[in-house]
C-alpha cells in the first residue's frame, strides 16, 4: 500500500480503478480516501465485471475498489 500511495503522489494522474457495476459506500469511500492523500484517480467505467478484472489481470487499470 506504502508503494501505490507513494506512486501515485509521485506521478498525479497515473494511477486508475474501477468501481464494481453496483458500487457499495466503502468502495467509493476508498477512491476519495487516495484524494484526500493527494493522489489523482482516473475512474475507468466497465459495464461489467468481466472486462474489468481481465484490464486489471492485464495491467491496463491499476486497481479495483
Amino acid at each position: 500500500m506504502a508503494e501505490l500511495v507513494g506512486g501515485g503522489q509521485k506521478e498525479p494522474g497515473k494511477l486508475s480503478y474501477f468501481l464494481p457495476p453496483a458500487p457499495a459506500a466503502p468502495s467509493i469511500w476508498r477512491g476519495e480516501l487516495f484524494q484526500q492523500k493527494g493522489i489523482q484517480l482516473i475512474h475507468v467505467p466497465y459495464r461489467g465485471a468481466a472486462p474489468a478484472l481481465a484490464d486489471l489481470l492485464g495491467r491496463p487499470v491499476s486497481m479495483a475498489s
